[in-house]
């Protein structure tokens, strides 16, 4: 989930639940990594890059310390992130995809993970797009998530010698029963168009393992 704070070029209260059994905790983390994205899930011509978890914006926006702390509880829950993945047909170098699986002990835990970034999610990232150095322009459009989820497209327009481009990353957080996935995306000018179906096939695997 930490990648839904990552912009590359990117509740409230302590949350207490019952400490899972240690088998409980082996199963959760199978479902983990076998529901996360992989590269066989993608079109021809994508390729597997490291996963990038680096934050340098953590702490520098008050409309994220909601989120933060959730992302915080979401690391000490089975887990499981996949590498970035390029597209190597994209000739900007720009396209990529990552996505992130959590499995919590109840659904009521997932239900208020997914609360705060509900909440929260438009202003954080809107703080942090401003954050970013060069950046000209930083607008944040919410999109229609069926189900219970929460997604944002984040539009920060740069400037490279003299011109000026904009990069359109999507960050989708999705319950599905006491599991979280993440989904981001980025692609140069708008969303890439495989985001939805790439996403649901993780939402697919899911609905059969919680």
């Amino acid at each position: 989930m930490r990648k839904f704070l990552t912009l590359t070029a990117g509740a409230c209260a302590v949350l207490l639940v019952a400490a899972p059994v240690a088998a409980d905790e082996e199963e959760d983390q199978a479902i983990a990594d076998d529901s996360v994205l992989t590269l066989a899930d993608l079109p021809e011509g994508w390729e597997e890059g490291d996963a990038d978890t680096d934050d340098p914006a953590e702490g520098e926006v008050p409309e994220c310390e909601a989120i933060e702390r959730a992302v915080d509880r979401g690391d000490e829950v089975p887990n499981a992130e996949s590498p970035d993945f390029d597209d190597s047909n994209d000739p900007n170098g720009v396209t990529s995809v990552s996505n992130e699986v959590l499995v919590f002990p109840k659904a009521k835990a997932a239900k208020r993970y997914l609360r705060t970034f509900d909440a929260d999610g438009e202003a954080c990232l809107r703080g942090r797009g401003d954050l970013i150095p060069g950046a000209l322009d930083v607008r944040v459009e919410e999109l229609g998530v069926e189900g219970s989820g929460a997604g944002y497209t984040v539009y920060i327009t740069l400037e490279s010698n003299g011109e000026e481009f904009t990069l359109a990353t999507d960050l989708v957080v999705v319950r599905v029963g006491r599991a979280i996935t993440s989904f981001a995306a980025e692609n140069l000018d708008e969303p890439i168009p495989e985001g939805p179906d790439i996403l649901d096939i993780v939402i697919g695997r899911l609905q059969e393992s919680v």
